[in-house]
């Protein structure tokens, strides 16, 4: 602007101007400012994304270890139950096996995570498409096929797990525990 003196630039800041530069002005001076006044605004957006990033991560933070909690308290009420049950990964390796499926299968823990589903479980039971299949299922014992009562279950996608079987090993298994199993999965 033409208006120089100190009381203009006074107004101008009042109305919201955050620079003053006054005729006549140099270009270098001019894009200088400019540069100075984009790379601001830049670091400004920067960190108000930060700090939405840095509040998504607390919330993340809050609900993984909530997660972790749930974790513990399913494992514990699976590694207790008196049905065996084995959950299988995707590419149909056992990720968990209680004390009970040890006892059924006649392995120890080792050796059942590192069995395939397939030297288990009949391979018709292992492509189950319902989200809870309950009947009687083929099983190997010892290489040895036998027909069992079994909750097949369908776990959600990004549990890292894909399946899970609660065999029947000691007369009729508890419902109300088989939908607390298959309400807490869900």
């Amino acid at each position: 602007t033409a208006l120089s003196q100190t009381e203009d630039r006074v107004r101008g800041f009042e109305a919201g101007a955050n620079d003053y530069l006054s005729k006549p002005f140099n270009k270098q001076e001019l894009a200088a400012r400019i540069q100075a006044h984009l790379t601001a605004s830049k670091a400004e957006m920067r960190h108000m994304e930060n700090k939405v990033l840095e509040s998504e991560l607390r919330q993340r933070a809050v609900v993984e270890a909530s997660l972790l909690e749930t974790q513990g308290r399913l494992l514990e009420q699976l590694e207790s139950a008196p049905e065996a049950i084995i959950c299988l990964r995707e590419d149909q390796r056992i990720r968990f096996a209680n004390e009970a499926a040890c006892k059924l299968f006649k392995r120890s823990l080792e050796q059942l995570k590192r069995s395939s589903a397939d030297e288990l479980i009949a391979p018709k039971y292992l492509t189950v498409k319902q989200p809870h299949y309950c009947g009687k299922i083929d099983i190997y014992i010892e290489d040895i096929r036998q027909n069992i009562e079994a909750d097949i279950l369908k776990l959600p996608e990004g549990s890292g797990l894909d399946v899970m079987y609660i065999f029947n090993v000691g007369g009729g298994a508890n419902a109300a525990r088989i939908h607390n199993l298959e309400t807490a999965v869900e």
